[in-house]
């Protein structure tokens, strides 16, 4: 991760998005790729049921490599 502030932050809200996230996350990751400068993904899990988390951290290290992608998690859903 650059010491440079981010240019681009994305923050992503997720809740039981077991089916969809790692589609999501796979356009998220092409679309900072094609941008010039620095950038972080901040996904926020809400307290999912799912295999939400688990997904994003099995995917994540390969979509963003560079390490400017955080997984936030929240207990339950607000």
């Amino acid at each position: 991760m650059s010491n440079d502030p981010p240019k681009i932050s994305l923050i992503i809200p997720a809740y039981n998005e077991a089916d969809r996230i790692a589609a999501s996350l796979e356009t998220v990751s092409k679309f900072v790729a094609a941008e010039t400068g620095t950038y972080e993904v901040l996904l926020v899990n809400d307290g999912s049921r799912d295999r939400t988390p688990e997904i994003v951290r099995e995917i994540s290290p390969e979509l963003f490599p560079d390490g400017n992608f955080q997984l936030l998690e929240y207990g339950e859903n607000r």
